[in-house]
């Protein structure tokens, strides 16, 4: 199955989500409710993508 096909937030089982983060567009969700509940952990991940590519890690 490919990830990009299923929804991000966790326990969410579903295969065909519609939305995406807007900054790191390959974060797939469901919808509005599943993006608002995996926020706290998509910004933790967020956060360390960007830095490290944009070399702001210290």
């Amino acid at each position: 199955m490919d990830l990009e096909s299923v929804c991000a937030a966790f326990g969410c089982t579903n295969l065909a989500p519609k939305r995406t983060c807007p900054r790191c567009r390959p974060v797939m969700y469901r919808d509005a409710v599943c993006q608002k509940a995996n926020w706290k952990v998509h910004k933790v991940v967020y956060r360390e993508d960007f830095l490290n590519v944009e070399g702001g890690a210290a």
